[in-house]
């Protein structure tokens, strides 16, 4: 920011692939800047490594978040295809959890009859949709996932989903763990969030930093 004039910046740098496609790489179909087209960008293991620490440590919340355009797609496209594979499991586990604690639910101050009649329903659809900006969506889904575990001790912020437990799974798989709910209900929120606009904050001080 200069002088109150907000610049548009991508703050992570990719380079241009010359030459062959290197063998351990992944590749990441990512929408571009114009219109209807996607990009390629090829992950390398290292790389790999630093996105599924990452995936691991994106905070917990109730509501989706202003992000880095750039970032979210990255994350969303590296964890898309581990998504799509559980989220059938995924949005039965919370449409059962739903039916499961009704009064549960009531006490936390959700209305009866959307707990009984709409909840489930919408915590099941919203995840197997992919993509979406209803906030009240966010809060549904993250209140059923919110009744998949007991401890009040548990970290929210860091699994071990992403770094170990994925392999363990094949697709489909019914049975997940609390820590594969919350990493994936984490993903789901990633993938409901808006972009980071500059523009709503053109006038703080110039002193103002994001980190």
């Amino acid at each position: 920011m200069m002088g109150g004039k907000v610049y548009e910046v991508d703050i992570l740098l990719a380079r241009r692939l010359i030459g062959d496609v290197p063998s351990d790489s992944q590749e990441l179909r990512l929408p571009s800047l114009e219109k209807n087209i996607e990009l390629s960008m090829f992950i390398l293991r290292e790389e790999q490594t630093i996105l599924t620490r990452a995936l691991d440590c994106l905070p917990w919340d109730t509501l989706s978040w202003s992000i880095h355009r750039g970032l979210r797609d990255i994350l969303v496209a590296f964890g898309k295809s581990t998504m799509d594979a559980h989220r059938m499991a995924l949005g039965t586990r919370l449409r059962r959890a739903v039916s499961e604690s009704h009064a549960e639910l009531e006490r936390l101050g959700w209305a009866a009859d959307f707990v009984a009649d709409s909840m489930g329903h919408i915590a099941a659809t919203s995840v197997q949709a992919g993509v979406g900006n209803s906030g009240d969506s966010v809060r549904v889904v993250t209140a059923a996932a919110s009744l998949c575990w007991t401890s009040s001790c548990m970290n929210l912020d860091e699994t071990q989903f992403w770094r170990v437990g994925r392999h363990r799974l094949t697709d489909g798989d019914c049975e997940l763990s609390t820590d594969a709910i919350v990493a994936l209900t984490k993903l789901f929120i990633l993938e409901w969030s808006i972009e980071f606009d500059c523009q709503m904050y053109h006038d703080l001080p110039t002193q103002f930093f994001f980190a």
